[in-house]
């Protein structure tokens, strides 16, 4: 009887010892996971401040590699600028005033294009327009810091989506597509007199993709700036 109370008790001990074992392994499983965890959200972080730190490092040292490129292989180096901003964007934040936003700075009218022959709904971007009437009154500021800050950065910018500074197509927020909006006035040759009396004559790109109208081909000529065509673009024309 002491012999089986003896091998009870082995066997009881080795049930506590897997049983123990077990827990530990899932605790250790538990762990693993938790740092696996721990190391995904780092990564992520580390991943979404990647944006931010090469942004960082842009704006702090890329005037020495595009002096360099120009000077030692002369070649100029073209920057572009997005003609809008995100809704998120800081500058959104910082001046909401610029912006067509509601009470709690979301937007209230956005960018688009209307329905054309790529689609028939339009493009609606969900960008918020300019408070132009709010840009006029700083004198446009804001952009001539914008063109300033690009040209410290860039021998040459390309500007997008040029024919919104003739005129845009602005959308309510609430909209699905862009089908419901309407063409309104840009700031036109006003906003490039304002930039090129603070800052001198600046090499520029236009973007002239697509339909233009006589409104934005007189800026052109009146502005003088190249512009750019894709193949396909000509081919569909007939050009």
């Amino acid at each position: 009887m002491a012999a089986r109370i003896t091998r009870c008790s082995w066997r009881s001990r080795r049930r506590n010892i897997t049983t123990r074992r077990s827990i530990c392994g899932r605790r250790r499983t538990s762990a693993t996971a938790g740092r696996s965890a721990r190391t995904s959200d780092r990564g992520a972080a580390r991943r979404d401040r990647l944006p931010y730190f090469l942004s960082s490092i842009s704006s702090s040292s890329s005037g020495t590699p595009c002096a360099h490129a120009k000077e030692t292989k002369g070649i100029q180096i073209i920057g572009d600028i997005p003609i809008y901003v995100s809704a998120d964007s800081s500058d959104v934040w910082t001046h909401p005033e610029l912006f067509k936003l509601k009470s709690d700075l979301s937007p209230k009218l956005v960018a688009g294009v209307p329905p054309d022959y790529y689609s028939a709904t339009g493009q609606l971007w969900g960008n918020p327009v300019y408070n132009w009437a709010a840009h006029k009154k700083t004198g446009y500021a804001w952009w001539i810091w914008r063109m300033k800050s690009n040209m410290a950065l860039f021998d040459v910018v390309r500007l997008d989506h040029f024919r919104g500074f003739a005129a845009y197509w602005e959308v309510d927020a609430a909209e699905d597509t862009a089908v419901n909006g309407k063409w309104r006035k840009g700031p036109g040759m006003e906003l490039f007199r304002a930039i090129e009396k603070a800052l001198g004559p600046i090499p520029l790109i236009a973007e002239d993709l697509g339909v233009q109208t006589d409104e934005v081909r007189e800026l052109f000529a009146r502005e003088r700036l190249p512009g750019h065509a894709r193949a396909d673009f000509r081919l569909h024309a007939g050009l």
